[in-house]
């Protein structure tokens, strides 16, 4: 047997210096009206009963905000195209024609100091079509801190402020 030593290969990225998940959030999507959650070192536990959304928040958030695929098997923990995000937004008996949702997904590094970036899509959907209207955003800012962007506070205000992050 031979036994050949391979050139040493490029040196992987640290921990420090990897994008991590540290928050993400969904506003008025499903049955969640308005929720943050926490990272712990780029990892999420999600506990509750049968039916309380655990597979829901992880359906709107991964893969969706990292593949932009509206398809409803995507959408779906089993793979099902019963529920679509038409449905996730307007659901059955949602009072109102058209209603808006915003979910998105704060990352994290760590080096020299910490980095943050957030991918974001707006969500509208209406009583009068089956389709769903997707406006992706990118931003530096965080979200639902100070000095950040508000999803949730004015409507004009938030869609001005995704609007310039757009046009930058």
């Amino acid at each position: 047997m031979t036994v050949t030593q391979l050139p040493p290969g490029p040196a992987l990225p640290t921990a420090a210096a990897r994008w991590l998940p540290a928050r993400a959030g969904i506003l008025n999507v499903w049955r969640y009206y308005d929720e943050t959650f926490t990272f712990h070192q780029g990892r999420l536990l999600l506990r509750g009963q049968n039916g309380t959304g655990k597979s829901k928040a992880l359906e709107v958030l991964l893969p969706f905000l990292l593949d932009a695929s509206l398809r409803p098997n995507r959408l779906s923990t089993f793979g099902g195209s019963e529920r679509t995000m038409h449905w996730n937004l307007m659901g059955e008996g949602t009072s109102g024609k058209t209603r808006v949702g915003y979910v998105w997904l704060e990352f994290v590094r760590g080096d020299g100091g910490p980095v943050r970036f957030t991918c974001g899509a707006r969500l509208q959907a209406s009583v009068h079509t089956t389709g769903v209207t997707v406006d992706y955003f990118t931003t530096g800012a965080r979200i639902d801190r100070p000095g950040g962007l508000s999803l949730g506070s004015s409507q004009d205000a938030c869609e001005t402020h995704i609007e310039m992050i757009l046009q930058s």
